[in-house]
């Protein structure tokens, strides 16, 4: 069982969230928004793909994962897509060589699909849903059970026999021949009685159908922010683990300084959100993970004696302390009576390409 994560799928990606990995019954946990999508796979190589709709997990897709290859896909709407059916296949991959490479017994029965999910699907191979559904049935019975397997495996029920067939073929013909004289006997009595006319019938009032139930559209996926500005809109107390969230581009912090560092530290909070552009020596820059994505911290120092305490995106190429470095961004306030400021260091890689490395 895992999560895929597919907030970044703009960006042509779909990532396995990291941790969420288990080789387990776990029914207690969901995802946590609907940009994750719940995978589970049992020991007869069924995959389930879940979502949250509604605030609800449902099933929305199902396949059958044969060593490396998904096959019969089924699916209830447009997702997934081939490109996602793709990345679910690979990151299963992945999972499974891990597993084999643990050298742990591959036999544990990860949420089992319930026949009830199946409504709706979109089958790509034959009757494919009816076949989960019988293994499904077939997990929930127990040990004492000596029920007939050919109940609903179809392919080994017993053919009669050449005699059986005979008989049986004779009396349908026998009585066919009595149901065809008995009705010619009734029509001969019937024709020389005086035919009486039928009734018309009396209309009934045709009851109002009541109006169908009015259905709540599903929830809109909100859009994902174009630029740096959208996200301090949304983000008035630029929070730089709110910030980080966002894959950061040169063309956001490109922009000429609407500030300097002394103003900074004369009024922070009048200054907070301006873009500001600044050069010195590398007091001290260390690699560090920020809401989930790689960044780098540190300690810049003007030559006039200015510290500034900044967390950078993309890349950072060559530089090391007691390098020089420009770096532009937006100040976010003052950390321990430095200006702190988010955003890139010139360079060439951070130029081009223009969206930031993950």
């Amino acid at each position: 069982m895992g999560y895929l994560d597919l907030s970044a799928m703009a960006e042509g990606t779909i990532r396995h969230v990291k941790g969420s990995l288990k080789f387990r019954p776990d029914r207690q946990t969901t995802p946590a928004n609907a940009f994750a999508w719940k995978v589970t796979r049992d020991s007869h190589g069924i995959v389930a793909v879940r979502a949250l709709r509604d605030k609800r997990l449902v099933l929305i897709a199902h396949a059958k994962f044969l060593t490396t290859k998904l096959i019969d896909r089924e699916q209830n709407g447009s997702e997934p897509t081939m490109h996602q059916w793709h990345s679910v296949e690979e990151c299963l991959r992945t999972a499974m060589a891990e597993r084999a490479n643990e050298g742990a017994d591959d036999t544990v029965i990860s949420e089992p699909i319930d026949p009830a999910e199946l409504t709706g699907m979109t089958e790509s191979g034959p009757s494919y849903s009816q076949a989960i559904a019988r293994e499904v049935r077939e997990d929930k019975r127990g040990p004492g059970d000596k029920g007939d397997d050919r109940e609903w495996r179809g392919w080994n029920r017993k053919k009669p026999d050449g005699i059986k067939v005979l008989v049986g073929l004779g009396v349908v013909i026998l009585a066919s021949v009595g149901v065809y004289l008995g009705v010619r006997h009734s029509a001969t009595r019937t024709t020389s009685a005086p035919v009486e006319p039928t009734p018309e019938p009396i209309a009934e009032p045709v009851p109002i159908a009541a109006p169908p139930p009015a259905i709540d559209p599903p929830p809109a996926i909100p859009p994902r922010p174009a630029s740096l500005a959208e996200v301090m809109a949304v983000t008035p107390d630029l929070a730089v683990d709110k910030l980080a969230a966002y894959p950061l581009r040169w063309s956001d912090v490109d922009v000429a300084s609407q500030t300097t560092l002394a103003k900074v530290e004369k009024d922070p909070t009048a200054e907070q959100g301006k873009h500001v552009c600044t050069e010195g020596q590398l007091e001290k820059i260390t690699k560090a993970e920020v809401a989930g994505r790689t960044h780098y911290t540190g300690t810049l120092v003007t030559k006039e004696g200015d510290r500034v305490a900044f967390v950078v995106g993309g890349a950072t190429g060559e530089l090391v302390k007691r390098d020089t470095a420009k770096l532009c961004g937006v100040v976010t306030g003052i950390t321990d009576g430095a200006t702190a400021v988010f955003g890139m260091f010139d360079l060439p890689e951070n130029r081009d390409p223009v969206v930031e490395k993950p």
